[in-house]
């Protein structure tokens, strides 16, 4: 189970927030999940190569007035953290919510939608097409034996109308849609970086969305929470068979860890080089980048996502 969920907030009182809101909101995750769950707010918080969550404040910064608007987003990877913000953490939130020192009106919750009351964003029914994937590590990624053929896999469901960042899935069900027959892979994908989002290369800042890089982040954490594990040397074949098409980014400046981070923000898409289709041979590289950026959604992209950087979708097609 992967969630990303949301509250949208509204200022009870003149204020002023700091120039960057991740920590806070990272603060306030941490003490909602110790309140709940003592052991697990621990266990998410030690030091890891690959974290299991991600945090974001979509909203303003600097001086609010009564009556300022802001978002809350939280993401989880692992199914014990997600299980335990969706059934424990959303539900104890009462009608404000303590935020950077100041109460907040909480005035709508984006949680996952239930069985009984599916979303009514971009949702996928994803068929199972003869069975469950191999577990991470396990033989070469063949499917198993179905217990029930032709069974649906869990929903996917990123945004609804009323709560565009909100959502959930599973890594099976992304897979399925994805990496398991159906059509042939677009041969574009466009993602927005809502959140400035960087990464960290060869012991340097790197501000850039280079296919490598955006991609590579998505197949680390990928690799790290998904059952099934896609072999990194793909991302040789994603750098052949995928460019930069086009972008529309600007840069700015994070105050973070008693420095700046420079980060990037906007759009850009990612398609084939000029006079190029996919060839046979690309096809499971576009497949593979499709189910990443799918998985953006949840996962975000490149470095500090943790304290509120890299917080990134898909954008439908055109």
């Amino acid at each position: 189970m992967i969630v990303a969920v949301t509250m949208d907030l509204e200022a009870t009182e003149a204020t002023v927030l700091p120039d960057w809101m991740g920590e806070r909101v990272r603060g306030a995750l941490f003490g909602a999940l110790k309140s709940q769950d003592a052991d697990l707010a621990t266990d998410t918080h030690a030091d890891r190569s690959v974290q299991p969550y991600t945090v974001a404040w979509l909203g303003p910064r600097g001086e609010v007035r009564p009556g300022a608007r802001g978002t809350v987003r939280w993401t989880a990877l692992e199914a014990g953290v997600a299980q335990s913000i969706v059934t424990d953490v959303m539900p104890a939130i009462g009608e404000t919510f303590d935020l950077s020192g100041q109460s907040w009106r909480v005035i709508a919750r984006g949680v996952p939608p239930t069985a009984d009351e599916p979303g009514s964003g971009r949702e996928t029914e994803v068929p199972v097409a003869g069975g469950a994937l191999a577990p991470n590590g396990a033989g070469a990624g063949e499917p198993g034996v179905a217990s029930s053929p032709g069974a649906l896999a869990p929903t996917v469901v990123m945004g609804t109308p009323r709560s565009p960042w909100a959502g959930t899935g599973t890594c099976e069900a992304l897979a399925r849609l994805h990496l398991i027959g159906g059509r042939r892979p677009a041969p574009r994908v466009e993602l927005q970086f809502t959140t400035p989002t960087t990464f960290h290369s060869q012991g340097r800042s790197m501000p850039l969305p280079l296919p490598r890089l955006v991609f590579g982040s998505l197949l680390d954490r990928w690799n790290a929470f998904a059952p099934l594990r896609i072999d990194p040397e793909i991302l040789v074949v994603v750098e052949q068979a995928c460019t930069i098409a086009r972008y529309d980014l600007r840069t700015e400046a994070v105050p973070l860890g008693g420095g700046l981070q420079i980060g990037f923000v906007g759009r850009c898409t990612y398609g084939l080089p000029p006079g190029r289709g996919i060839r046979p041979a690309d096809e499971y590289a576009w497949r593979v980048l499709h189910l990443l950026a799918n998985f953006a959604f949840f996962a975000g992209v490149g470095a500090k996502t943790t304290m509120g950087m890299g917080t990134v979708r898909l954008l439908p097609g055109r």
